[in-house]
């Protein structure tokens, strides 16, 4: 027996509707991570990054995030100069989540510093810097490397135990194609087109209180 107040004339309306709706969202979500999120094009200088086919001639099988530990613009302009030997595919601006792409994915970026990993990751340039990241690492710029990373991951079937965060490209071990080690400089001291706030803040980061 049907509860008190059942329809049945409504709830199989609701039935034959069903499939209609569950279609029009799979559609809403497959446009999401089938397109990336809004971005421009930088590219890096030729010499920072290898010529390839991907994902014909090697496979992508993870993400690998980094910090710059750099301000935007001398992010790009590092990525720009043919003797820093280093790249990324993505680069997400700090206080407003500003998306350049600054290699194809098809092509070998040098970001990871080891050759191997190079080789079948994409590498995600995140502006800030590690040790002062509640500062940098804003929600805007959280949004959308969150909306590239599903991107990437539908697009070139990655896992969820492909994504891969290795602080900054500075770090890493010495490898053939690691970038030369560099050294923070102090920042602006007044924000303004293309500064971030984040890029605005002193360096290195004011040392915290000790605990009482």
């Amino acid at each position: 027996m049907d509860p008190p107040g059942f329809d049945q004339v409504a709830r199989r309306q609701q039935l034959r509707a069903a499939p209609a709706a569950a279609a029009a969202t799979r559609t809403r979500t497959d446009r999401t991570v089938t397109q990336p999120p809004p971005h421009d094009t930088a590219p890096a200088h030729p010499a920072n990054h290898d010529r390839a086919d991907r994902p014909r001639d090697l496979p992508i099988t993870s993400l690998v995030l980094h910090s710059t530990e750099e301000d935007w613009p001398t992010t790009l302009a590092i990525f720009g100069d043919p003797a820093r030997s280093v790249s990324a595919h993505w680069l997400v601006r700090s206080h407003d989540g500003h998306l350049t792409r600054t290699a194809d994915e098809s092509d070998i970026a040098w970001h990871a510093g080891n050759w191997y990993l190079n080789q079948t990751s994409i590498g995600i340039e995140q502006e800030g810097h590690a040790a002062d990241g509640h500062h940098c690492f804003t929600d805007a710029l959280y949004r959308t490397t969150a909306a590239l990373a599903a991107h990437l991951a539908h697009r070139h079937r990655i896992p969820s135990t492909g994504c891969t965060s290795s602080g900054t490209t500075t770090s890493h071990p010495p490898s053939p194609n690691a970038p030369p080690p560099c050294t923070p400089t102090p920042a602006p001291t007044t924000t303004g087109p293309g500064c971030s706030p984040c890029s605005a803040a002193p360096w290195p980061p004011p040392p915290r209180p000790a605990p009482r």
